[in-house]
């Protein structure tokens, strides 16, 4: 991955942790402790030079959650 998009990256996500929606603060909220600890907020995921921020990422059991992608729909980013 080139620098300027990982610096793209790291910038964005500090955005959409500091601005997590209360839907999203209550899933986390209300995971099992043992995932809750390992979750990743606003994971990035890379497909074909295009980047997903996942809203909660469960490394160990593989799973992605997007609580409310439909809020989504309408940013211009």
């Amino acid at each position: 991955m080139n620098k300027n998009l990982e610096k793209w990256i790291k910038q964005n996500r500090s955005k959409l942790i500091a601005t997590r929606t209360k839907a999203e603060r209550y899933m986390l909220e209300k995971l099992p402790r043992k995932y809750r600890k390992s979750a990743k907020i606003q994971h990035p995921v890379v497909v074909n030079d295009h980047v997903y921020f996942v809203d909660i990422y469960l490394p160990s059991i593989q799973v992605a959650i997007e609580v409310d992608g439909w809020s989504h729909a309408d940013r211009q980013e």
